[in-house]
């Protein structure tokens, strides 16, 4: 099986013109193999000017690896468990965001912004301010 280091290749066509069975094509100006029609012959690798084409190697398939794993009933229990959880936390999230952004909606009068905001901050239950004296 070959692969192209997208990050190498620059979009030359040098692969695209040799590949015997044409599975390779060019899609936003970068090779692509399409591996269903690749027969693996290597030409590729050797044309590219890049180096950017290079053979992986796969671990071929036997019985045991094609039969499903298997689970045991305590992990499946968590699992499940977990996938139930995640639309109420998506929720959770949602709603607190909306929340939020609502209440920054409601305080338009407090234009607080941080540190160094100087007096005209808003300071809401701050008591009376610095450097005035009372008569």
């Amino acid at each position: 099986m070959f692969y192209i280091d997208q990050s190498k290749c620059i979009g030359c066509g040098s692969c695209t013109k040799n590949c015997p069975r044409s599975a390779i094509s060019l899609s936003n100006d970068k090779a692509q193999i399409d591996q269903k029609l690749c027969n693996a012959c290597g030409i590729c690798e050797e044309v590219c000017p890049q180096g950017a084409v290079c053979e992986v190697s796969v671990p071929e398939r036997t019985e045991q690896s094609s039969s499903p794993v298997q689970v045991n009933t305590s992990q499946n229990k968590i699992v499940s468990a977990l996938a139930g959880l995640v639309p109420v936390a998506a929720e959770l999230v949602s709603n607190y965001l909306q929340n939020r952004s609502s209440e920054k909606n409601n305080n338009k009068s407090c234009n607080y912004q941080g540190r160094g905001a100087g007096r005209r901050g808003c300071r809401k239950g701050r008591g009376r301010r610095m450097g005035r004296r009372q008569v």
